[in-house]
């Protein structure tokens, strides 16, 4: 074999290697929906939280947490957001139920959130504020993994994934029951 055909032959194979070396380890960057926020990997995936999974966790934050209105009187028929309130199981439930985490018709459907689930949190006695973050966080990571079809292997994982999240959110405006 002469010198030229081993040079194209080279070239050919590492170009090859490029390719497949792309293909596997940037699926899910290949097109995300959104600006990448940020990248962890589950379930031998790299999956990216997008500026999409961002804007629809603030979506229900800000379902939950209104800007006071200057006045003192309560909504007709509406409980006011207390942000230091301690959370009993079934306003926890609530809770989990409008940021979607109770649902069983998903690709991670083992990460819904169950009555043992509600009754660890209220155990936890952290102010609503903090139940809130927590659960708009693991919405992020959820969303994202749902969507590459990354498996999320235990409760304990995603939970890790969630909070290297949080800081992506208003924690300290949610904290003070208000949200911008």
């Amino acid at each position: 074999m002469n010198r030229q055909g081993l040079d194209t032959r080279i070239g050919f194979l590492l170009s090859f290697m490029i390719v497949l070396f792309l293909s596997a380890h940037l699926p899910a960057l290949a097109a995300p929906a959104g600006n990448i926020v940020g990248l962890f990997k589950t379930g031998g995936k790299d999956v990216a939280i997008t500026s999409t999974n961002k804007d629809v966790t603030l979506v229900v934050t800000k379902g939950i947490v209104k800007p006071s209105s200057g006045t003192k009187a309560p909504t007709a028929g509406t409980k006011q957001f207390d942000p230091n309130a301690i959370l009993t199981k079934s306003e926890i439930k609530r809770y989990a139920e409008l940021f979607g985490l109770t649902d069983m018709n998903q690709f991670n459907w083992k990460m819904a959130l169950q009555e043992g689930d509600f009754a660890y949190f209220e155990g936890q006695r952290w102010p609503a504020w903090r139940v809130i973050v927590e659960f708009a966080a693991k919405k992020m990571v959820l969303d994202a993994a749902n969507e590459a079809k990354a498996t999320i292997p235990t409760k304990g994982d995603w939970s890790a994934h969630a909070e290297r999240f949080m800081d992506k959110l208003p924690v300290d405006q949610i904290r003070q029951g208000r949200l911008d």
